[in-house]
């Protein structure tokens, strides 16, 4: 069964929802299950590999889900994600960024985002995507749904020329995936590359100006998971972290074109919706969504 669009519009939905409690500490597990599924439930958890290291997952952040890295020239990091802070009922459902200024190893406090100029026929942005721009500007990509016909979800940008400090609307749709599903964008010099799913499999965009992508075909792929995740330009190649299944690691491969992918070894961090940026040389940093586990109740 093909769940995207269902995940698609329980991220667009959650804004409206009351405000979720906050987590504090990495959570345990749940004594009411409920809501065990629900992204205000999420936390992040991270992991730095160096080289052919073993990776030590640690706690990053709670009450955020659907993570996105950078990294400007200047080394600056910043990650965006969905938020739900109990500490501010007002920001509950948004787009957070917080940066790092020392190779990912401490962080701002993270800060709810407001887009100058949003149009108010658009639902809530959900499923950030950060990409630096060659003068160090910030573009972020993310989903969302007109008020009037909720279903139809596109892909929409904003640019902060402020180090992400404030950003701005830019007019018009940057593409339409089918049902609203995931994208992953990466920038390689003038060449743009966007991937996402269909309901036969992955698909590839391209644009040259980040703007306007065209449906540029399949991906040439056999991996084990799913094409959700986040896409990294390494050199001059690209590389794709995607989430497989239920405890299982996150995968990645590489692709010179776009088009035909090889894949990598795993990366021994188990969650969705991976992101990932290269703080420094020969390491990965990698955010990933987690959820607690349920107690059983009978």
């Amino acid at each position: 069964m093909h769940l995207i669009p269902l995940v698609c519009l329980a991220s667009l939905a959650a804004a409206l929802q009351p405000a979720p409690p906050d987590l504090t500490s990495p959570p345990g597990p749940r004594s009411t299950p409920d809501d065990a599924n629900q992204p205000w439930r999420s936390d992040l958890r991270a992991v730095s590999v160096l080289g052919d290291s073993t990776p030590s997952p640690s706690f990053h952040l709670s009450a955020a889900a659907a993570p996105s890295l950078a990294r400007d020239s200047r080394g600056t990091l910043y990650a965006v994600f969905q938020w739900y802070p109990r500490s501010d009922p007002a920001a509950s459902g948004s787009l957070a960024l917080h940066r790092s200024f020392d190779n990912a190893r401490a962080w701002t406090p993270p800060r709810a985002l407001s887009i100058r100029a949003l149009p108010g026929t658009l639902l809530p942005p959900s499923d950030p995507v950060l990409v630096v721009l060659p003068d160090d500007s910030l573009r972020l990509y993310f989903l969302a749904a007109q008020r009037t016909e909720p279903r139809t979800i596109a892909l929409y940008s904003a640019i902060s020329r402020d180090g992400g400090e404030s950003f701005t609307f830019e007019s018009g749709q940057r593409f339409q995936p089918e049902r609203g599903a995931p994208c992953a964008i990466a920038r390689r010099n003038a060449e743009w590359l966007l991937v996402s799913t269909d309901s036969v499999g992955p698909i590839r965009a391209t644009s040259a100006d980040g703007l306007t992508f065209t449906h540029a075909g399949r991906i040439d792929a056999n991996v084990p998971g799913q094409w959700i995740g986040s896409l990294v330009t390494d050199g001059d190649a690209f590389t794709f972290f995607g989430q497989a299944g239920p405890n299982t690691t996150i995968w990645r491969a590489t692709s010179t074109d776009g088009k035909a992918w090889t894949s990598q070894p795993s990366i021994d961090l188990r969650g969705s919706r991976p992101a990932a940026v290269r703080p420094e040389a020969g390491r990965w940093f990698i955010l990933a969504s987690t959820l607690p586990s349920p107690v059983r109740t009978s």
